[in-house]
């Protein structure tokens, strides 16, 4: 599921623009996929609140739209400084000690604001779970992925840890990848099956 994604502008309580960015799910509306994209909304709207300080603020939400700030910064570059490096790992890790696992963290996920704080985009994958030692393979997971972020842009910040995460053998990989399938699947079922219930 696609949603549209674009800039806009809206007006705050005191009437002043703010730039924004909108998930658009509405081209579902009238399909069989229509509870599905809602679902969405409130999923990614729930991660995002969970995600204060480290994503995008939410700024508000229809059924089928996700309107959120707009953040001033940039993409990571095809090299980054060590600090940057190591500004992601601490985000990352302050995500984890929320119990949220993003599921998909990639480079262009990432943002860098101006005064070096990370930012984390698209949360549409992530997943929250109050008890964090059954999320231990999904962060797993990020770790492993924040490792090959820092392999391509910064591989001189590579540490023994990091280098053990970049080897882990097929087969634990599999294994891993089989347990978030199965996981997220009966997850975002109950997930679904709470929010028809809601409405």
């Amino acid at each position: 599921m696609e949603p549209r994604v674009y800039a806009a502008a809206v007006l705050d309580e005191l009437g002043a623009p703010i730039d924004v960015v909108v998930k658009d799910y509405s081209r579902y509306q009238h399909t069989p996929h229509a509870s599905l994209a809602r679902f969405m909304v409130t999923h990614e709207c729930n991660m995002l609140d969970c995600m204060q300080g480290l994503s995008p603020r939410v700024i508000g939400r229809t059924s089928y739209l996700l309107i959120m700030e707009q953040v001033k910064g940039r993409s990571l570059g095809s090299e980054e400084s060590p600090e940057v490096m190591e500004a992601l790992e601490h985000c990352v890790r302050q995500m984890h000690d929320r119990n949220v696992v993003h599921n998909d963290l990639h480079a262009s996920n990432i943002m860098v604001k101006d005064d070096g704080q990370i930012v984390v985009l698209d949360l549409a994958s992530a997943m929250h779970w109050p008890h964090s030692t059954f999320l231990s393979p999904l962060r797993a997971r990020d770790l492993a992925n924040v490792a090959k972020i820092k392999r391509q842009k910064a591989p001189q910040t590579l540490t023994a840890t990091d280098r053990r995460r970049l080897k882990k053998p097929l087969w634990a990989r599999l294994v891993q990848h089989m347990w978030y399938r199965v996981y997220r699947s009966t997850r975002l079922r109950a997930l679904h099956e709470t929010h028809k219930k809601a409405l």
